[in-house]
């Protein structure tokens, strides 16, 4: 009986051991990338991924194929956007006009790389993050980094930035189309028209 016991002991601990082995994330598959998703910073960093026996053989779901980043690059859509009529900010005064919108991010975390808006004589390529008059502070400078351009992993992220230009001011006009592109870091762009209002 104690025999009997020995070697059921044996085959359990061999057979858990043998599961163990397989499932072990020990062979290289290339690189993943590391996060860091706070809300103030973004930290990318690239990382040796490994995979186990049966992921690498049969595709299974491996338990120890865990990254912090998804890098799949889903379709970026505008949830709402609504362009308000007013004066276009310039170093001497404030803007009057604005620019709401949400984007929907179903992928990978990314951010805005650009904003244009052009129509009925305008084009502007700068944005402010206040109504106050133009300066390097409240310049949105759509980079990485910095937190009033991320769109967030799987969240719809709500916007709202002024125009400005550098020279003499200039208005959005109430009931007058305006076309806009938004460029994105993962290589989308959401583009359209809306009316001022």
């Amino acid at each position: 009986m104690k025999k009997r016991s020995k070697i059921i002991l044996s085959l359990l601990v061999m057979s858990f051991a043998i599961f163990i082995g397989i499932n072990l994330p020990i062979i290289p598959s290339g690189t993943w990338q590391e996060c860091d998703y706070s809300l103030t910073t973004y930290y990318g960093f690239t990382r040796t991924g490994y995979e186990s026996y049966l992921f690498q053989q049969y595709g299974w779901n491996d338990p120890f194929w865990l990254g912090c980043c998804d890098n799949s690059v889903e379709t970026v859509t505008l949830s709402s956007a609504t362009l308000y009529r007013g004066n276009i900010a310039t170093a001497s005064s404030g803007a009057t006009a604005s620019l709401f919108f949400s984007l929907d991010n179903p992928g990978a975390r990314t951010y805005i790389t650009s904003l244009t808006l052009s129509g009925n004589g305008v084009n502007i390529t700068s944005w402010d993050n206040t109504t106050q008059p133009s300066s390097m502070g409240n310049l949105i400078p759509f980079v990485s980094g910095y937190s009033g351009d991320v769109l967030f992993s799987g969240k719809v992220t709500s916007f709202i930035y002024y125009p400005e230009r550098i020279g003499s001011s200039e208005e959005i006009v109430d009931a007058q189309t305006y076309n806009y592109v938004i460029n994105l870091q993962n290589g989308q762009s959401v583009s359209g028209s809306l009316i001022a209002q």
